[in-house]
C-alpha cells in the first residue's frame, strides 16, 4: 500500500510505503503525485519505508519509469529504512539523477525532514 502522507512543510511529498507495492499501486501514486511536481521549483520527496516489505514482479519497473519521467523535479530524497534497503537507495538515486539520496533510520524521522528542507547543504 502507499499512502500520501500530509506534511506542513512546503514542497515536501512524503509517502509511506507498507506491505508488497504492486504496480498498480506504484501507477495511482503516480497520478497523485504526477501534479504536486512542478519542473519551476525544486520539490523534496520522503519515503516511509519502515513497514514495506518489498515489490512485487514489475513494480519496480513501473517506478522507474514514473521516476524517470520525474526526476529533474525532484533535488532532495530521505528515505526512512533500515540498512537493509541501502540497494534499493542506490537504485532510486540512480534514477532521480537530479536529487541527493539519503537514507535514515526510521526513528530519525524529523532528522530527515529537517535534512530534505534544509535551505543549504554541503555536497555530499
Amino acid at each position: 500500500m502507499i499512502e500520501v502522507l500530509p506534511l506542513r512543510k512546503d514542497r515536501v511529498i512524503a509517502l509511506k510505503m507498507t506491505n508488497m507495492i504492486s504496480e498498480a499501486e506504484i501507477d495511482r501514486c503516480a497520478e497523485a503525485i504526477g501534479p504536486l511536481l512542478n519542473d519551476e521549483r525544486r520539490d523534496f520527496i520522503l519515503l516511509d519505508w519502515s513497514e514495506l516489505e518489498g515489490w512485487e514482479a514489475g513494480a519496480k519497473s513501473v517506478g522507474t519509469q514514473f521516476g524517470m519521467k520525474s526526476w529533474a523535479s525532484v533535488v532532495r530524497i530521505a528515505i526512512l529504512a533500515e540498512p537493509k534497503w541501502e540497494d534499493e537507495q542506490a537504485r532510486i538515486a540512480d534514477v532521480f539523477r537530479a536529487a541527493t539520496v539519503r537514507r535514515f533510520p526510521p526513528s530519525h524521522r524529523d532528522k530527515a525532514i529537517a535534512w530534505l528542507t534544509a535551505e543549504d547543504i554541503a555536497p555530499e
